[in-house]
């Protein structure tokens, strides 16, 4: 079947901006953010890991090929900045982001 049931123990906040914890621990959390600054930004995870943040994943929402590259930064468990790196004007960004 498709549809399985949730173990119990597991939480999931889904929406644009969600997540999925694991009853083991494991979490995933996604956004959408909005980047107005050439500079280096900071973004709080909408749902912040309680040990550490292993990765985040940067999909931004343009078709330009000059915008592919933007790297997550200073990763914590709470937050990650993103450099655009002079990429002018006002950029939407999807996360996934993988932690515990």
């Amino acid at each position: 079947r498709a549809n399985r049931r949730l173990e119990r123990g597991n939480v999931f906040n889904s929406g644009l901006n969600g997540s999925f914890t694991f009853k083991e621990g494991f979490k995933i959390v996604w956004g959408e953010i909005a980047s107005a600054s050439d500079d280096l930004e900071s973004f709080i995870f909408t749902s912040p890991f309680k040990e550490k943040c292993y990765g985040v994943f940067i999909n931004p929402q343009l078709a330009d090929e000059r915008y592919s590259s933007y790297v997550a930064t200073n990763i914590t468990a709470n937050s990650f900045d993103i450099d655009r790196d002079d990429n002018a004007g006002n950029a939407t960004i999807n996360y996934l982001a993988i932690g515990k």
